[in-house]
């Protein structure tokens, strides 16, 4: 039962904070920081920098609002037909 109350007091939250970016075109600076771990690659010298990629995590919220902001600006493309099937891209 723990969770209904939890989706009750974030979802108005989450709704606030997302109607406020897209209101005013602003992501909050706050949401923009993410941890980021250096990842050895499978095959390489542990000595070289080279040999590492970076992971980056991001915060819960700000995977969130960017989801929503992404689903709205499909759908506004979709609806405005303002993409042609022959653009496609990363999905």
């Amino acid at each position: 039962m723990q969770s209904r109350k939890t989706n009750a007091f974030l979802v108005p939250i989450l709704g606030s904070l997302i109607n406020l970016v897209t209101e005013t075109s602003v992501f909050p600076d706050c949401l923009k920081i993410a941890s980021v771990t250096p990842i050895l690659k499978k095959k390489g010298d542990q000595e070289s920098l080279n040999n590492y990629r970076p992971i980056s995590v991001l915060s819960t919220v700000a995977k969130i609002v960017e989801k929503n902001l992404s689903n709205q600006i499909m759908n506004l493309s979709e609806s405005n037909f303002t993409l042609t099937e022959c653009q496609f891209g990363f999905g």
